[in-house]
């Protein structure tokens, strides 16, 4: 619980960090942090099971030794505190546009449709790393293979972590890369219903990969690039990934859920390819070209 405390209230405060430290270069910023992240995961993954079964660690070791990078982790937020109490002006709001402050960030249109976004795309990323290596299972693939698959989709992701952050804060509307990205998404779940063969299902699971890693940072690029500032970013990051991520612990058990009822994996990715046009269409919403509380009253 206490692990899951400290990753929520860090992933709602990296964007308006970003945006506070770094408002001309919010693309390229949540690129490297988002792509970081994936990264060192994947390390965490490949070297948990050496360090606590070759090196004979055990598990309580192997735990203690991730310990060590929050650790670094905090040393770093402690500074940027330091400079930031440093820094008398960034305690003043500036408000250009005459917007009210203190209005709900919930009464803003444009942050449900990002509140939703990110929600449903986090509602088909945990179901896909829940349920994908059981899927390609039931297409043939032994388990040891299929859970090389996923990890496999999702180190292959990487780039497209990268890219679309960058892509999104240079372009006017976002709407072209939410379309490629759910097109991607599509095509990777129509091939789990449509083929066996293990090349087919390779290339499907990548799509669903990079679609999977696009979404997520395009997320986090939403929330730097609709705020007007630091505090709005930080209001409207709590607000999506809260309501977001509520939706999105539905995923995984509605879809067993399906999967029970119907006895096959076909009902369940056609309902993940439905939830595909709802990103689809919450995703077009939040690309207006607009920030949060602005012109919306």
């Amino acid at each position: 619980m206490l692990v899951g405390f400290g990753i929520a209230i860090l992933n709602v405060l990296l964007p308006s960090v970003i945006k506070d430290k770094f408002p001309l270069k919010i693309g390229l910023m949540t690129s490297v942090y988002t792509t970081a992240m994936g990264i060192i995961a994947a390390l965490a993954s490949g070297l948990s099971v050496p360090l606590a079964v070759t090196l004979d660690w055990g598990w309580q070791l192997t735990l203690l030794f991730w310990a060590i990078p929050s650790i670094l982790g905090a040393v770093f937020w402690i500074y940027l505190a330091l400079q930031s109490g440093k820094d008398k002006q960034k305690t003043i709001y500036q408000n250009p546009t005459g917007s009210n402050i203190s209005t709900p960030m919930w009464k803003s249109t444009l942050a449900w449709q990002i509140a939703f976004y990110m929600g449903l795309q986090s509602f088909l990323f945990y179901t896909i790393i829940s349920w994908l290596p059981e899927i390609l299972h039931s297409s043939g693939l032994n388990m040891t293979t299929a859970g090389w698959m996923l990890s496999f989709a999702q180190v292959i992701g990487l780039p497209a972590s990268f890219v679309v952050p960058i892509l999104a804060e240079r372009a006017t509307s976002q709407r072209g890369i939410v379309a490629v990205l759910v097109g991607a998404f599509l095509a990777g779940a129509s091939g789990l219903l449509l083929f066996s063969t293990f090349w087919l299902l390779l290339i499907s699971s990548m799509l669903i990969g990079i679609s999977m890693s696009g979404f997520f940072s395009l997320a986090l690029t939403f929330i730097g690039i609709r705020a007007r500032t630091a505090r709005q970013a930080a209001r409207l990051s709590g607000m999506a990934q809260s309501c977001g991520y509520i939706l999105a612990a539905l995923g995984p058990i509605s879809i067993g859920f399906l999967f029970d009822l119907s006895g096959n994996w076909t009902i369940p990715v056609l309902t993940m390819m439905f939830i595909a046009i709802l990103v689809l269409i919450f995703g077009f919403g939040a690309s207006r070209n607009q920030y949060v509380l602005s012109g919306e009253q």
